[in-house]
């Protein structure tokens, strides 16, 4: 499973946020982190079922 090295890796370096491009690692009124943690989980999903890698391939889900 990669998700949480890809989500602590996401928030270890600073990055520019907001009107003033303030650096931050973690702002807590953003939803950035939550959004990245969704899709790792959905990475990491598709790496370990099979079936859930295969009903994707057919298109029988759909991610938003």
């Amino acid at each position: 499973m990669d998700g949480p090295a890809i989500l602590a890796a996401s928030m270890s370096v600073p990055q520019p946020r907001g009107d003033s491009a303030t650096l931050w690692q973690y702002h807590s009124r953003s939803d950035l982190h939550s959004k990245v943690a969704c899709w790792v989980v959905l990475y990491d999903l598709l790496q370990q079922s099979t079936l859930l890698k295969n009903h994707a391939a057919a298109g029988k889900i759909v991610w938003a």
